[in-house]
């Protein structure tokens, strides 16, 4: 539920937060009438959020992707939402990584400018095996031309294990987990060892 209210002060705001029995967010704006100065303030909700992602996210697959065929959920915890995407049937021309790394940064911009908030989206992708295996290949190909270290996309602990046992068959190449569990990505680079 959006709503817009207006207040006298930022004294105002906080006391009508602290006496709320729910949790908004809300960005504030100033506006001035007759040199009255009045802070308007849309509150919104997590749940508004997750809407306006879902919707954003649900034209980005059926037009983009040009499938019907996906299931996805959301989860919250401490402006970081994780989301979970399971797409079937569909081909895409560039690697799924790059992929999922511009739908996290097409929604953080999508919401950081429609709710004035710097909330953190990741997205684990239900990759099926052959389009994982083929998605590594091309990224330690990269590192080989680059010598760069690339980071991968947040994954379940079953997708890093594939990974990491792929990699293995390239020597000149290392992968390393890192981060939290529910958001652990792996790095891949150079080995110079070799």
């Amino acid at each position: 539920m959006i709503f817009i209210k207006k207040f006298k002060s930022q004294k105002k705001i906080r006391e009508f937060l602290n006496n709320s029995n729910k949790n908004f967010f809300y960005k504030t704006e100033l506006s001035t009438k007759w040199f009255f100065h009045r802070l308007e303030v849309t509150f919104f909700e997590i749940n508004d959020i997750i809407s306006f992602c879902k919707e954003h996210l649900d034209s980005i697959i059926k037009d983009i992707l040009l499938t019907k065929d996906y299931e996805m959920s959301f989860s919250y915890f401490n402006k970081q939402f994780l989301i979970t995407l399971n797409i079937r049937g569909f081909k895409i021309n560039i690697n799924i990584f790059d992929f999922v790394f511009i739908l996290e940064t097409l929604l953080h911009t999508y919401i950081s400018r429609k709710f004035q908030n710097d909330f953190k989206f990741i997205i684990i992708f239900n990759y099926d095996k052959l389009m994982l295996l083929e998605a590594v290949q091309s990224v330690v190909k990269r590192v080989l031309s680059s010598k760069k270290d690339q980071l991968l996309p947040v994954m379940n602990k079953e997708q890093r294990k594939l990974v990491h046992s792929n990699v293995l068959k390239f020597p000149e190449v290392i992968s390393k987990s890192i981060g939290s569990e529910n958001n652990r990505q792996i790095i891949i680079k150079y080995n110079y060892k070799k």
